[in-house]
């Protein structure tokens, strides 16, 4: 398992490589990751389980990236015996070294891209002259390409440079995720001081390309339907470079009072439990993670309509999407939500449903199937 980077960091990718690798162990399958050392980190530990191999590299930028890559072909090379299959989390450099490491050692090569169309990996590959040489590298040692999207799998097909890819979706720990009982989500919103209905947003707060102002129009949605007499919270768990701009759109807004930005939080698992509803306001996104955590613990949910960010939600049947163009749709399905306890329950019900088909074993039983297939050639 490859990934840029790993435990200690954070995110998206990170959370999928481990859940990923501690699924294929669960099966009875050896898994090492190799990922870049830190400042502060051990070449070789353990993570939950998993071993990790931290490659130790020098310097910054593009002697960062070069030296990352020349580490993960040597690995693989010098290894070349011990591995079956090598997993590449996110089509960055190291996809690179290690589809060229599979080439040498007839290894099949697994590459999953991050996003989705328009902002995802695949849409932005020709940006700047090292991503077209990155892109042109891959087109010519052809691992297979995993989208988490159907929207991404469709853009791969129809771009007609020839790459082999396959739709796999992100996986969810259904174990981890699950509803609580109700005297412990009881306990969970006293400890928390949430006593009135709770939207619970999750994620990293920042405005690139992909994100861009989704969470200040869901802010105006917000605004809106609390004006309209709205009684609840807007809870925003996680930071980023846009926390502060975003506290002073709440209090320009007149909202401060019911949106509580929580920082990066330890508990996320409780929060869902003890949450309502979840909200997921994005311009654009592969598969989101925290959607189907959200899912799994029984939340129905709130999504924007945009490219690939609903994924397994359908329109009144585990939540809601509202087009953030439209505050005032989003305002309606705020104030729908926070005022019927009964319709949350059996949009949260239909939500867990359907987190089952996203379990992180059926997933990780998916891509062993990619695995066995043998080498792109």
């Amino acid at each position: 398992m490859v990934s840029a980077g790993f435990h200690p960091q954070v995110g998206g990718a990170e959370r999928q490589a481990l859940a990923l690798s501690r699924a294929l162990r669960a099966l009875g399958h050896e898994v090492t990751v190799l990922t870049r050392r830190l400042p502060g980190t051990a070449a070789r530990a353990e993570v939950e389980g998993v071993p990790v191999l931290r490659v130790r590299v020098r310097g910054s930028g593009v002697l960062d990236g070069l030296g990352f890559m020349a580490g993960v072909v040597a690995h693989i090379l010098l290894r070349r015996g011990r591995y079956e299959a090598v997993h590449v989390h996110m089509a960055s450099s190291p996809a690179v070294a290690a589809s060229f490491a599979g080439r040498l050692t007839g290894l099949p090569v697994v590459v999953k891209l991050a996003g989705g169309p328009p902002y995802g990996e695949f849409s932005t590959r020709a940006r700047g002259v090292l991503g077209r040489l990155k892109w042109a590298a891959l087109r010519a040692l052809r691992p297979t390409l995993v989208a988490v999207s159907p929207e991404a799998l469709a853009e791969v097909a129809a771009s007609g440079e020839g790459h082999r890819a396959v739709f796999v979706p992100n996986g969810v720990d259904l174990s981890a995720f699950s509803p609580a009982p109700e005297g412990e989500r009881a306990g969970l919103r006293r400890r928390l001081g949430w006593d009135r209905v709770v939207f619970l947003h999750v994620g990293r707060l920042s405005m690139d390309a992909r994100q861009g102002d989704a969470l200040g129009g869901f802010l105006e949605a917000w605004a809106r339907a609390r004006k309209a007499g709205v009684q609840a919270w807007f809870a925003v768990a996680g930071s980023g470079p846009e926390e502060g701009r975003l506290q002073a759109r709440s209090r320009a807004l007149g909202v401060a009072d019911s949106v509580l930005f929580m920082g990066p939080r330890p508990d996320v698992a409780d929060l869902y439990r003890a949450a309502d509803v979840f909200a997921l306001p994005s311009l654009s996104h592969g598969l989101s993670n925290a959607l189907l955590e959200a899912m799994a613990t029984g939340l129905p949910v709130l999504v924007s309509t945009s490219p690939g960010v609903g994924g397994p939600v359908a329109q009144g049947r585990e939540g809601f999407l509202f087009d953030l163009g439209r505050p005032e749709e989003g305002a309606s399905r705020i104030a729908e939500l926070a005022a019927d306890e009964a319709l949350r329950g059996a949009l949260g019900a239909r939500a867990r449903e359907a987190a089952q088909a996203y379990s992180i074993e059926s997933v990780a039983g998916r891509y062993l199937g990619l695995y066995l297939g043998g080498p792109g050639g």
